[in-house]
């Protein structure tokens, strides 16, 4: 799936100006918006090459539906559990090094998704 399209460009687009995690049906409302000759199969099978291809990540979702993020090795997500909210974190870090330092793998993309349960709901 690696053919250019407006359609698709579009999705990247939106995806990577956004700090929120739509889920399909949101993001596809709104580029809808942008695009009012969108269909939603189209928006969803872009959705899902580009998960294919590591340019979009699909974060499993606990509570509800999957939701979808722009792929960048800066940043990587926490997923409470309990009430599915989604936190994004610097994966940087020392990260790459310690990898490196530890298995001479030079890493390229470190973004990932970490779950647990999240302070306020640790708190109930």
């Amino acid at each position: 799936m690696k053919n250019y399209s407006k359609q698709r460009e579009e999705i990247i687009r939106t995806l990577s100006d956004m700090d929120e995690f739509p889920t399909a049906e949101e993001l596809y409302m709104i580029v809808k918006a942008k695009n009012p000759l969108i269909s939603r199969s189209t928006v969803y099978r872009n959705l899902n090459g580009l998960v294919e291809e590591g340019r979009l990540k699909k974060i499993p979702a606990q509570v509800g539906t999957d939701r979808f993020c722009y792929v960048s090795e800066e940043k990587s997500h926490a997923v409470c559990m309990k009430c599915g909210k989604i936190f994004t974190f610097d994966s940087k870090l020392n990260f790459k090094k310690d990898v490196l330092d530890k298995t001479g793998l030079t890493v390229f993309n470190s973004g990932f998704t970490v779950q647990g349960i999240c302070e306020a709901c640790r708190n109930k």
